[in-house]
């Protein structure tokens, strides 16, 4: 399963689906008639059984890869898409979206990962789109996933009762994600770069498994083919075989989130995790696409604190100018340690965090985002409770553990400062998160998720 949007998800369709597909076909027959032309070809659920039968077979000889979307709030099929067709490294895109979802961005997230999947799993080199010249909105998310109009398609298909034009869009897997002028990086032979990586890069890295660094060798599928030993252990695993093949181009996969996560995944943190995911892959795209390097901060909860590393990937080049793989170098890094320079810039005060294990949860919370420079609607609004409610917590709770009178928000943040409160975030406030260090990168990647 593959994770789209907040309560949207994708995956391969069994001979079971046919049901729930063929009811949502059946609800939205009219909508899907203005631009489909199958839907009489569709009058009973064994239409859909014969569909499902068909996609299955395409998985298997890949041929096709079609996909069914569900909406994980409301238990029901709302749509399909994915490639009709695959074949020469080339792939045709086709999809509907049920009426009552369309037009809220989901078919742009779902062809977004769709292509990154594509280019990276299947080897793509070029995805095709035909569009009816009427058809408006399919048109625009053509355009925003950066297909560019080839052709028109003069009367290209019968619907219903008129031949309609077509425009035929093509995407190249080098124009992917690119709206601007990328470096012209030179390539060489697959078999040269090949040999370079085998004969010259990997045996240059196998030198520091041991070393006491965090370093990871990236090849050109974006999987993980060396890294230290320290690397290894610092996720949990033993050694450096342990993680052969793990990438950040499985940023969608459910399934994958649930294991490194575990019981950190849920419903509330779902977004916020395949979004740090992704960020961290298109910031590989980025250096794979231009040969730069790309420097940003990793941050993460351990310990019931915060564990960050600021990490660095590098292009590795063959002599002829080719990117042949991407290194990475991590350094620990004390995100929050400013904190002891502004203790030396203000007074210090006499009262003090004695226990700060004697704060309920929802005390910890206030206090870390109060901390953080959270307003009380703000507060309200990230804990779901009442404006009231925050209020009458700092009142009547934070302050009198402080001996402070009233209410004085400011006085609290400033004592929690001196306490180090900021260094441990509630279990309940945790989110991953990718903080990026140079403007053109941020905005590069800003654009692209």
């Amino acid at each position: 399963m593959w994770y789209i949007a907040p309560d949207i998800i994708a995956r391969k369709l069994l001979s079971e689906d046919a049901g729930q597909m063929f009811k949502s076909i059946e609800a939205n027959r009219k909508y899907l008639r203005q631009w489909l032309p199958w839907l009489d070809d569709v009058g009973a659920i064994e239409d859909s059984i014969r569909f499902i039968q068909a996609c299955i077979v395409g998985y298997q000889n890949n041929t096709s890869f079609i996909l069914g979307l569900w909406s994980t709030q409301d238990n029901c099929y709302i749509g399909t898409f994915g490639f009709n067709k695959i074949n020469n490294k080339h792939a045709e895109i086709g999809y509907w979206l049920a009426e009552c979802y369309s037009g809220h961005g989901i078919m742009l997230k779902a062809h977004s990962w769709l292509l990154d999947y594509a280019f990276s799993e299947f080897d793509l080199t070029t995805v095709s789109l035909s569009v009816a010249t009427e058809n408006l909105r399919s048109q625009r998310t053509a355009i925003k996933l950066g297909f560019v109009k080839q052709q028109v398609l003069p009367e290209n298909e019968w619907l219903y009762d008129r031949y309609v034009d077509h425009f035929y869009y093509l995407l190249h897997v080098d124009n992917w994600l690119v709206n601007d002028v990328p470096p012209k990086l030179l390539k060489c032979n697959k078999a040269v770069i090949k040999e370079y990586f085998d004969q010259v890069v990997v045996p240059y890295f196998m030198g520091c498994i041991n070393a006491p660094v965090y370093s990871t060798l990236i090849n050109l599928k974006h999987e993980i083919v060396m890294c230290t030993n320290q690397t290894a252990r610092s996720i949990g695993l033993t050694d450096w075989k342990q993680a052969v093949g793990i990438s950040y181009k499985h940023y969608a996969s459910i399934d994958k989130a649930r294991y490194h996560f575990s019981d950190l995944y849920n419903r509330e943190t779902a977004e916020s995790i395949h979004l740090y995911a992704k960020k961290i892959f298109r910031i590989q795209q980025y250096v794979f696409k231009y040969g730069m390097a790309a420097s940003f901060i990793d941050s993460l909860p351990y310990a019931n604190g915060i564990k960050s590393y600021l990490l660095t990937f590098t292009p590795v080049f063959h002599p002829s100018g080719t990117i042949v793989a991407l290194q990475t170098t991590a350094l620990d890094y004390r995100l929050f340690s400013y904190q002891e320079h502004i203790k030396h810039l203000i007074p210090k005060l006499t009262s003090t965090i004695s226990n700060q294990s004697s704060f309920s949860t929802r005390e910890h919370e206030v206090l870390f985002l109060l901390t953080v420079g959270a307003t009380q609607e703000q507060i309200a609004q990230i804990l779901n409770v009442k404006r009231t409610t925050v209020a009458a917590i700092i009142r009547n709770q934070l302050c009198s553990k402080f001996g402070i009178s009233g209410s004085n928000t400011k006085l609290i943040t400033q004592i929690a400062l001196d306490n180090g409160i900021l260094r441990q975030i509630p279990r309940s406030l945790w989110r991953p998160s990718v903080i990026t260090l140079e403007d053109n990168l941020t905005s590069w990647i800003n654009q692209r998720v």
